[in-house]
């Protein structure tokens, strides 16, 4: 099973660069084409492979993995996301490409709400091509004792089911839609004789099976709020015995185990029927019969009873007592957004303030809703008006809860709220707001214990703000701003954020084509300074030649001198357009190291790439390069062009070890035997240049001893300049 671990290892680490990086940054893409290569060694002997999660454990082609320590970590990860996102399971099938890999890890990296509103993975799949990998709809809902995984595929075909071959979901719904009364006709019995088959109830114990639950969701998942009340409602008329034993705590589970999930699914399921009070009874007594207490149904309908109210009586409901804390964080979180819209801000202001009280509450669940909430209310700043008022206890809130809250688990929750403050704030003008914002909690942080949580919470910010559309929203703020804005808010933000932003930084710097828009991100990452460079660096290594190019171009912009041998490197450059950018920037940042880089490149295959280093030696003044030089200016085998060049950037050098060889060249060696008149003139503006005795000497013999009046005479122009 070596390479079943190793694709799961590769498929985690994937997951894992695409949360940082986008798909084209160096380490998304050896990570994408280490899963490349893994796929294809799990795919060598198997046309297909089944990965689905069954109780928090890996299975493979219906075996599970051995939980070993080289191999947990990321096998029961990758088993959680598959659980969260609610796949039956992955299908990977032999000639799978690199492409559609990249699309799997997509949807890992997604969200599951992001992954609903795209419309599911199976639809991600069919808009981007994908045929080699699906979702597949077999579940496994239980791994026995022996290790025999169960699944509802397998079930099916293990027991005596009905001939028309529906699902269990399917096949439960219809049947306990059927159920009428406390007795059933002969087809309804045999039905559900298949169902207890099926829920292999001769096993079931007063420990509620996964697969019981799981079931009786996907029975309810789908159909109308009132389908849903029949179902839930005709358990308790089920005919006692397995079935009705299996069914009844598999319901209490789901309508009452007290997530807020399935809280919220109740008052969705009950706000969207249309239940007269003579059906909320018979709904009582029927939950009732399941273990859910009335208080908890009294208080989903008192929900449901708020939505219905006029506003005004609402918001004097949820400023009553505790009640605000009663009403789920999304519902809360609309009817906010509905008064500021219309304007209410008084209002939003003193229910945001008895809200804000449940920061300091014990429970951890209500600490979560508020900053969650307070969160997503933050990210109103963007789009609708808002009181100075509110923005102020939003952003004391947030930031004060950031550094108090010692709930390791909340990190991730008060990091995002924080995220959405600061965004919001930089999005609509007011990055001195946000500078201001990240400025107090850095300073917080730097006096906190180096043990405290809230340094964990500050690398949870970090992952924030490096969310695609989050640093999307920044860089478009570094176009947008106006001069003024750029440098005394806009840029100085960035270099707060620092090495958070700088991989979408670099990605867009590799994209854009505007110069202007160019160089804005160029002063950005210069703005950083030092938490920049690693992120450059690495670009130096990335595949695509524009990328590496543009890395040089800051590089050389910062100047630093231990940079020197990355960018020389890349005079090996296979692009002659690289190697041109790798001098350029070696001799912007000088010094013997660089000149001597530099010196090793003369010869360069590109002619254009071999102009440039001549060019950046002669604005050197590399005296290291005058042998080389002097050899290449001898040499007749080399193009005119070249040599002429050659001679120039001795004469820019200005060294008097040149003299010697600008001299033999200036010198006829008999009346045909002498070099072409453009380089010849060439060495005589070098040796000008030079200036040295020597120098003027061999320039006025020259211009004496030349035969061809023409040649004289632009010889004595030079020697007289």
């Amino acid at each position: 099973m070596t390479e079943v671990t190793d694709f799961t290892s590769a498929l985690h680490l994937a997951v894992k660069a695409l949360q940082f990086y986008a798909a084209d940054h160096p380490r998304s893409v050896e990570a994408l084409s280490n899963l490349e290569r893994s796929a294809g060694k799990l795919l060598a002997r198997r046309e297909r492979v089944t990965l689905v999660a069954a109780r928090g454990a890996l299975v493979v082609d219906g075996t599970p993995l051995g939980d070993t320590a080289s191999n947990k970590l990321h096998l029961k990860a990758l088993a959680q996301e598959l659980e969260a996102r609610g796949f039956g399971g992955v299908v990977v099938t032999q000639g799978v490409t690199y492409r559609e890999l990249v699309e799997l890890v997509r949807v890992f990296v997604m969200r599951p709400p992001q992954l609903r509103e795209a419309g599911g993975a199976e639809e991600i799949f069919r808009r981007a091509g994908v045929t080699h990998v699906r979702i597949s709809a077999v579940r496994y809902e239980a791994i026995t004792e022996d290790e025999e995984v169960v699944s509802a595929q397998t079930a099916r075909r293990a027991e005596q089911l009905p001939a028309s071959g529906e699902s269990l979901p399917s096949l439960l719904r219809r049947f306990l839609l059927k159920m009428g009364g406390p007795s059933a006709d002969d087809a309804e019995t045999d039905m559900a004789d298949a169902l207890a088959v099926s829920l292999k109830a001769d096993e079931l114990s007063t420990e509620m099976p996964e697969r019981v639950r799981t079931l009786l969701r996907e029975a309810l998942d789908g159909v109308e709020p009132e389908v849903q009340l029949a179902l839930l409602m005709n358990i308790a008329t089920l005919p006692a015995g397995q079935l009705r034993e299996a069914l009844q705590p598999a319901a209490r589970d789901v309508l009452s185990g007290g997530a807020a999930t399935d809280a919220d699914a109740l008052v969705r399921l009950l706000g969207g029927s249309t239940l007269d009070a003579e059906g909320i009874e018979q709904l009582r007594a029927r939950l009732a019969e399941l273990g859910i207490s009335r208080e908890h149904l009294d208080d989903v309908l008192g929900v449901i009873g708020w939505d219905r109210l006029p506003t005004d009586e609402r918001i004097a409901q949820l400023l009553e007592g505790m009640q605000i804390f009663d009403l789920p964080q999304q519902k809360l979180f609309l009817f906010l957004r509905e008064l500021l819209e219309a304007g209410r801000y008084d209002d939003v202001l003193r229910l945001l303030e008895t809200y804000a009280r449940g920061l300091e509450h014990d429970a951890f669940a209500l600490r979560q809703s508020v900053a969650g909430t307070f969160g997503q209310v933050a990210t109103l700043i963007e789009r609708v008006p808002m009181s100075p008022q509110i923005e102020q206890l939003l952003t004391r809130g947030i930031l004060n809860h950031f550094v108090k809250e010692s709930d390791p688990k909340m990190q991730l929750t008060v990091a995002e709220s924080v995220a959405n403050l600061v965004t919001a704030y930089a999005c609509t003008g007011r990055a001195e707001v946000a500078l201001r914002a990240m400025t107090r909690l850095e300073a917080a942080i730097s006096v906190a214990d180096r043990n405290a949580v809230v340094r964990h919470a500050w690398d949870s910010l970090g992952r924030a703000f490096a969310e695609p559309h989050r640093a999307a929203k920044f860089i478009a703020q570094i176009y947008g701003a106006d001069p003024e804005a750029l440098n005394k808010s806009v840029l100085p933000l960035i270099a707060q954020l620092g090495a958070l932003v700088m991989p979408a930084l670099i990605e867009a710097l590799s994209t854009e084509d505007d110069r202007n828009r160019r160089g804005r991100l160029v002063k950005a990452m210069k703005a950083i300074g030092r938490p920049a460079h690693p992120f450059l660096l690495e670009a130096l290594e990335a595949p695509a030649w524009y990328v590496v190019r543009n890395a040089l171009l800051i590089l050389s912009e910062i100047g630093e001198r231990e940079h020197v041998a990355a960018i020389g490197a890349q005079l090996q450059h296979d692009d002659a357009r690289v190697r041109r950018t790798a001098a350029r920037s070696l001799s912007r940042i000088g010094g013997p190291e660089a000149e001597l880089l530099i010196v090793g490149a003369i010869g360069d295959r590109d002619a254009e790439t071999e102009n440039e280093v001549l060019l950046c030696l002669g604005a050197m003044k590399a005296q290291s390069a005058v042998p080389a030089l002097c050899e290449l200016a001898k040499a007749r085998y080399a193009a005119s062009e070249i040599r002429e060049l050659v001679v120039t950037t001795l004469g820019q050098i200005g060294s008097n070890e040149a003299v010697p060889v600008l001299g033999e060249i200036l010198r006829p060696k008999g009346l045909f035997a002498r070099e072409p008149l453009p380089i010849r003139l060439a060495a005589a503006r070098s040796l000008a240049a030079i200036a040295t005795p020597d120098a003027r000497q061999i320039l006025r013999s020259a211009v004496a001893a030349e035969s061809d009046r023409g040649a004289r005479e632009a010889l004595g122009k030079i020697a007289a300049s």
